[in-house]
């Protein structure tokens, strides 16, 4: 079980602000400690490490704009994963709400765009990581018909009203409904 919050401590043990318990044994577990320096709003857990969200500068031993990746064992901020919300280091960026769609990593809160969509979160390269690429699809010709679509690039912000086309040619439009 995951928490976050404004907390400084929990059960007399300094937690700065999200801490994981053991269900079962209703205890801290002490060995995972991500310390952040300011609120966190919003967790997502996947197989791949732990999404934080809030209003933090630093989590995890890492500088971090509102948004980091933990790892699941340690709670250390994922090195190679460090996306920008918008203006590097301005410290405005809140992240209210995460959420996890496949292979997706959905992101909301008061920053430029309002939402971000981070996708193939499960790619070897991780998003962020600039050697990473992905394939749209796509087939011969030339129609002229076809909606304007950006392709997914994995660690990209999709500003709202953009289509985004993924690996299978599926057409999204990035929307706040």
């Amino acid at each position: 079980l995951y928490i976050a919050g404004e907390f400084n401590s929990i059960d007399g043990v300094t937690r700065n602000r999200i801490a994981r318990l053991s269900v079962g044994e209703a205890s801290l577990d002490r060995e995972w400690n991500p310390s952040a320096d300011d609120e966190v709003h919003t967790i997502a857990v996947t197989n791949y490490g732990i999404f934080a969200g809030g209003i933090f500068t630093t989590i995890g031993g890492q500088s971090r704009d509102g948004l980091a990746m933990l790892d699941s064992v340690t709670g250390a901020a994922t090195p190679s994963w460090n996306p920008l919300l918008g203006v590097e280091g301005d410290g405005d960026n809140v992240v209210k709400a995460l959420a996890v769609y496949e292979s997706s990593l959905l992101v909301g809160g008061y920053f430029p765009e309002r939402f971000a969509r981070y996708d193939d979160f499960t790619s070897v390269d991780f998003p962020g990581n600039s050697s990473s690429g992905s394939s749209t699809g796509g087939g011969g010709g030339d129609d002229e018909d076809e909606t304007p679509t950006t392709p997914v690039i994995p660690g990209t912000v999709h500003p709202l009203g953009t289509n985004i086309k993924d690996s299978s040619g599926t057409v999204f439009t990035v929307t706040t409904e």
